[in-house]
């Protein structure tokens, strides 16, 4: 995986995390993808599915397009974004 997807799944995983996206809270796609530059937002949409596959989002509410965290795998997503931290000072 290159260092610009690692970027974009940090940056999503941070964004739904900074406002406690999980269990009964959500967060719509729509506003995930606003703020993105227009040339960045298919990759964005890729990142997301690549995270949905690996169980760090779920979809809340599909028919919405709105995600949360997964509280299973809350302790991975932590330490997901402490390690690429720690990679990009």
């Amino acid at each position: 995986m290159s260092q610009e997807n690692l970027e974009i799944q940090q940056h999503i995983l941070e964004k739904l995390y900074k406002i406690r996206a999980m269990g009964a809270k959500h967060f719509r796609i729509d506003n995930l993808v606003r703020g993105v530059p227009s040339h960045v937002r298919g990759e964005l949409k890729k990142e997301i599915e690549n995270l949905i596959r690996k169980d760090y989002i779920r979809w809340y509410n599909r028919s919405k397009g709105a995600l949360h965290l997964n509280l299973d795998k809350f302790p991975e997503i932590i330490e997901f974004l402490q390690l690429d931290r720690r990679t990009n000072p």
